[in-house]
């Protein structure tokens, strides 16, 4: 809905972070199936015992739409209450090198046209630009086992694995490219 109705379709919607076409290939992902009644029923067996019970979330961005088409969806659906806050650009990228945001919004741009760009760059262990200090030995292993093979077909077969992990480990959520 982002991509095709806030962005008035100018963009693509994405399944995940690597875009279609980058090494050939399509970059599917698997996610669970929508179900906002199992959200809440997994609430309810969570320590905060239901949604409404959950702390704000705040979501830091410097001005990122997403955030609040986000923040109304997942009040209006789940009964969260999620506080959009906006900072200076300068100012999110100080907070981001310092780790002093929970959770936020931020448009990755493709340094060069390769998926390590986007999982090697923003999620290997120790990556300087790995904000949410996402840490996952297979995950790593991957990018190694990937940054060694000559042959793009396997490359991308490798990434699009490495890729799914920060999918089924709820890393990010993508929204478009």
């Amino acid at each position: 809905k982002i991509a095709d109705v806030m962005l008035d379709g100018h963009v693509v919607s994405a399944d995940g972070i690597v875009p279609d076409g980058m090494l050939g290939a399509n970059w599917p992902v698997q996610y669970p199936a929508y179900d906002p009644g199992q959200a809440l029923a997994t609430f309810q067996q969570s320590l905060y015992a239901s949604a409404a019970s959950l702390p704000d979330i705040q979501i830091y961005s410097t001005g990122n739409g997403c955030v609040a088409a986000l923040r109304d969806t997942a009040g209006e659906t789940l009964g969260l209450t999620i506080e959009a806050i906006n900072v200076q650009s300068e100012e999110f990228f100080d907070g981001l090198a310092l780790r002093q945001y929970p959770a936020y919004a931020l448009y990755w741009g493709a340094d060069f046209p390769d998926p390590a760009t986007f999982l090697e760059s923003l999620f290997a262990t120790g990556s300087s630009d790995n904000y949410v200090d996402y840490s996952n030995p297979n995950f790593d292993a991957l990018l190694g086992e990937a940054s060694q093979e000559q042959d793009p077909v396997a490359r991308a077969a490798i990434y699009q694995k490495a890729q799914q992990l920060l999918i089924d480990d709820a890393v990010l959520i993508p929204t478009y490219h």
